[in-house]
């Protein structure tokens, strides 16, 4: 369970894209949000940040009167995820990756080596696919994109 800057808490999954990064998806919390309405009878949606962001850009509040855009449809009865594709600060992982004895990372020598069509092919799938099994009721997940989250 993770805490934002706003006080709202997050839960925390990790779905594995079809060539094997790790991403990294936050989910507004209902057990902790006293707030927010136990039941999501409105399905799930899906944010997905913008080129050179992570979900972080969600969570910030414009002003400190107002909810965040997340929390304001957690509390109309939302099941809000926030996703980070592979390389934001969040889902810097791949499963080739791995420690020597010694502690040192060494990480697959391709890791950055993807473009715009893999995000599209592989990792918005799998993190659509981890929202389906975790809220297991849905019909579908409603995506909400800004810059490169809306153009994949």
């Amino acid at each position: 369970m993770e805490r934002t800057n706003d006080t709202t808490y997050l839960e925390s999954y990790e779905a594995i894209s079809g060539n094997g990064y790790e991403l990294t998806l936050y989910r507004i919390s209902r057990k902790c949000n006293a707030n927010v309405p136990q039941a999501a009878d409105k399905g799930p949606m899906l944010f997905i940040h913008g080129l050179g962001s992570d979900s972080s850009t969600w969570m910030k509040k414009t002003d400190e009167e107002s909810d965040t855009i997340g929390m304001k449809y957690a509390l109309e009865g939302y099941d809000v995820w926030y996703g980070n594709m592979r390389g934001s600060g969040p889902s810097r992982t791949h499963k080739l990756d791995y420690y020597d004895a010694d502690g040192w990372l060494h990480r697959d020598g391709f890791f950055w080596e993807y473009d715009y069509n893999d995000l599209a092919e592989e990792d918005l799938p799998a993190m659509i696919k981890k929202v389906y099994e975790v809220s297991g009721h849905c019909k579908k997940v409603t995506v909400i994109g800004h810059s490169l989250g809306a153009t994949i």
